[in-house]
């Protein structure tokens, strides 16, 4: 799911805080949860991601976002 970073299934303020870690370099993040975290899919992981899903979880507009849907993401092994 996209904004899913943790991979618990529910996009949520963890999924920020696991974005911030990994972005500090405190958590290193899996293929899956990079997919994942990469909320405006435009292949990194930054801050405009965690920006993102808290945009997402205010209920504030987000154009052509995808953040709580499931999608299929190829990874590369």
């Amino acid at each position: 799911m996209i904004g899913d970073a943790d991979l618990n299934g529910t996009v949520e303020i963890l999924d920020v805080t696991c974005i911030q870690r990994a972005i500090n370099y405190i958590v290193t993040l899996s293929k899956e949860q990079t997919a994942a975290a990469d909320s405006d899919q435009n292949g990194e992981v930054t801050i405009v991601d965690a920006t993102c899903i808290q945009r997402y979880l205010s209920k504030l507009k987000l154009n052509d976002s995808q953040i709580g849907e499931y999608v299929t993401i190829c990874i590369d092994a």
